[in-house]
């Protein structure tokens, strides 16, 4: 049910559920688990149906990263 994807050029964006004791809604979340090049943002896209007027909130953590620890929700893809 899911797309793994990037911007930019080169390797990255993998994906796995991981263990995560601190894992708001249970023991697992999800973790962008490979390295990345330099201007590359790694992308795990939802291929289920698409929806109007909802509330969306996510939480992250930021675990590994020098030049970029961010995150978010992307609409409109």
């Amino acid at each position: 049910g899911w797309t793994v994807t990037r911007t930019g050029e080169g390797k990255g964006s993998e994906w796995k559920v991981v263990e995560d004791k601190d894992a708001p809604r249970g023991p697992k979340a999800l973790a962008q688990v490979a390295a990345s090049p330099n201007l590359m943002f790694n992308l795990c896209v939802a291929d289920g149906p698409s929806f109007g007027d909802v509330e969306v909130s996510v939480r992250w953590k930021a675990v590994k990263g020098k030049k970029d620890q961010g995150g978010g929700v992307v609409w409109r893809y």
